[in-house]
Formats: C-alpha cells, sequence, structure tokens
C-alpha cells in the first residue's frame, strides 16, 4: 500500500503540488490525469523519490520514502522522456536495469520483446517514439518491481500496440498484487483499465477514488418536449451540465437515476432515455464549475 499526506511541492516559488493526499491499495491501477501544468509528473518524481520531500510524507507499506535505499529497488519511474546514452541499444540498457533490479526476468524481457515485435540490437535513438516506449515498457515489466510509475507510457503508440500494453500492464499488476500508477491526459485511455482515478488540478487533487463510484453518482439523459424548456424547468434535478440541439435536451445530474428520471417524466417529454456517461464527462463538468472554461487538454479525439 502507498499512502501519500500533505505533499507540496513548489520550485522558484511557484507550488506545483498544493497539499496533495491519497491511498493506493494493492493490486490496484490508479490513472492521474489532469490539465497541463496540473503536477501529475512531478507527483510521481516525488514519489519514486527523485525529488525530495520537504512537506508531507510518502509511505510504503507503512515506512517512510525518506529511506530511499530501502525502496529504490522497488519502485520503477518510467518518464515520459527516458534518458538513454548515446548509441545504447534496447539490450544494453536491459543489462543495466538487470544489475539494479534483482528480479528482472529474462524469460519475461524475451517474451516481450517478441510481443512487440522488437529487434533487442536495434538503437533506441533510431526508433520512432511508439518503438520506444514498448522497448522501455518491456524492460520495466521485466523488472518485476512491486511498484510501477507511468508516466504517458501509452503516448505514441499505435491501436493495436496500445491494447497489448493495457493488457500486459493489467494482468501484471493483477498476478503479482502490484501497485501501477500512471498518468497521462486522456481520460479514454486511462477509464477502461484503471480501478480508480485521481484527478490533479492546479496541484490539487479534485477527484479521487474508484471509477464505478464515479458514475454511480452521475445520471446522463437525452430527453425532448413538444414545446422548449429550460434548465430552471428542472428544479429538482442537481443538474451539472444542461446542453439543447434544437428539439433534443441533454441533461447531466447528480444524484439517484430513478428519482431524476420521474422529475423529468413530470414536463411530459415525448423522448426520455438514459445513457452511459463517462469519467471524462464528469471530469470535464468539474473543471469547468472549477472556472478552466473549455481550455481543456484531455487529448479527446474528433
Amino acid at each position: 500500500m502507498i499512502e501519500i499526506k500533505d505533499v507540496s511541492k513548489s520550485f522558484d516559488g511557484n507550488k506545483v503540488l498544493d497539499n496533495i493526499s491519497c491511498q493506493i491499495d494493492d493490486g490496484t491501477i490508479l490513472g492521474i490525469v489532469g490539465s497541463n501544468g496540473a503536477g501529475k509528473s512531478t507527483l510521481l518524481r516525488i514519489m519514486c523519490g527523485v525529488y525530495d520531500i520537504k512537506e508531507g510524507k510518502i509511505k510504503y507499506d507503512g515506512k517512510n520514502l525518506e529511506n530511499k535505499l530501502n525502496y529504490a529497488p522497488d519502485i520503477l519511474f518510467l518518464s515520459d522522456d527516458m534518458y538513454y546514452e548515446s548509441g545504447e541499444t534496447i539490450h544494453s540498457m536491459a543489462k543495466r536495469y538487470r544489475l539494479y533490479y534483482k528480479n528482472f526476468s529474462n524469460k519475461k524481457y524475451e517474451k516481450l520483446l517478441s510481443l512487440f515485435n522488437l529487434d533487442k540490437k536495434k538503437r533506441i535513438g533510431k526508433l520512432s517514439k511508439g518503438m520506444k516506449k514498448q522497448a522501455l515498457l518491456s524492460i520495466a515489466l521485466a523488472c518485476d518491481a512491486k511498484y510501477l510509475l507511468l508516466d504517458e507510457t501509452l503516448d505514441g503508440l499505435d491501436p493495436l500496440m496500445r491494447i497489448n500494453a493495457k493488457k500486459l500492464i493489467f494482468e501484471e499488476t493483477v498476478k503479482r498484487n502490484m501497485i501501477t500508477v500512471i498518468a497521462s491526459h486522456s481520460l479514454k485511455e486511462l477509464e477502461d483499465m484503471c480501478d480508480s482515478l485521481s484527478m490533479l488540478h492546479k496541484g490539487k487533487i479534485i477527484l479521487h477514488g474508484n471509477v464505478d463510484d464515479f458514475k454511480s453518482q452521475f445520471v446522463k439523459i437525452r430527453c425532448a418536449f413538444d414545446g422548449q424548456v429550460v434548465e430552471e424547468d428542472f428544479e429538482d434535478i442537481d443538474i451539472q451540465s444542461f446542453e439543447c440541439s434544437g428539439r433534443i435536451y441533454t441533461i447531466i445530474a447528480k444524484g439517484d437515476a430513478e428519482k431524476i428520471k420521474d422529475e423529468v417524466d413530470k414536463l411530459s417529454p415525448i423522448l426520455l432515455e438514459v445513457l452511459p456517461i463517462t469519467v471524462e464527462e464528469i471530469f470535464i463538468i468539474r473543471l469547468k464549475r472549477l472556472g478552466y472554461g473549455n481550455q481543456l487538454e484531455w487529448g479527446i479525439e474528433e
């Protein structure tokens, strides 16, 4: 289990993380999402010990991260801009990781390279962005670290390789009861693979919890009426989002689904249906209510 308690971080007087607290249980995949500059990468770097903890505490299985030597071989951080030496090949990098991570599995390493169709003799600098990500993920998973911290690891992968990567991360997390924390701009990438999500905005966690719990709190309804209605007509509904396109209204509300449907029914709709809601929609609503407007950086596909 990882416990993050009251962690803050500043650079040159600019507070990047502001009193971050959350708990991550074993066997969990936690997705961290947020707007640009929200502090996602900074949090991961603090969690692996790259940045010192000046304010707050991070505990791994009840022990403080302050003594990094005790935990470093159990924590693997895969940066979005991973360093590699000039002329370094996939295999030479794997050899360096093998020296540090004593549980490194050669069998798993070879299997993963085969799955991604990678030649271990290839120079990393000559690989495409997607192939670099595949190579680094192969090495990272082969290390068998207990805590895996991934920063934009799925970015740059083609659709098929993205599916394979997500499946591998999920299977490894479950099989070894490890903890995986993955930061991304794209909620669509994380929603179907993560147990829990944390949303950062301006250095603060504004939402944290189980994916299914998020969805169960909100209801998305599409309805139509003979005449025009306005948001104020639904005074007994806790409306979070109200959109109109012609005679079709799309409402996202917070509360019990049946009670919300009953309230809409009072206005005699000619169409009423409940639609599935995504966590992306919930987070966008939350950001707008915080004044973030429409300047969203979620990587939403058109």
